[in-house]
């Protein structure tokens, strides 16, 4: 959970095409995708488990516009990250009701 480091450290220089080649037939995602894969399931953690700003969680998962964050969450949860933010917290919310009557 929250690797926004490692991305920091890693994204930027090239991947070697023998490495970018053994992620894909191991994890069936190149790697680009793979990182993005991992930045959105680290904003989804944040979303859910912080009141972080989504302009914090976007740069903290590395993202420099959070424009194009928002775009990438939606394509991967079918939502913006402030629309899937109160929809958890309602669900949880709804259930902590039930549950304590």
């Amino acid at each position: 959970m929250f690797l926004s480091n490692f991305y920091l450290e890693c994204y930027p220089q090239p991947v070697p095409q023998a490495v970018s080649y053994i992620i894909k037939k191991i994890v069936g995602l190149n790697f680009v995708a793979l990182i993005t894969k991992l930045k959105i399931s680290d904003a989804k953690d944040y979303l859910l488990n912080t009141n972080l700003s989504i302009e914090k969680i976007a740069e903290y998962v590395g993202y420099n516009n959070v424009d194009h964050f928002s775009r990438t969450f939606k394509k991967y949860y079918k939502q913006l990250p402030q629309q899937y933010r109160k929809l958890k917290q309602y669900s949880l919310l709804s259930l902590i009701k039930r549950y304590t009557k």
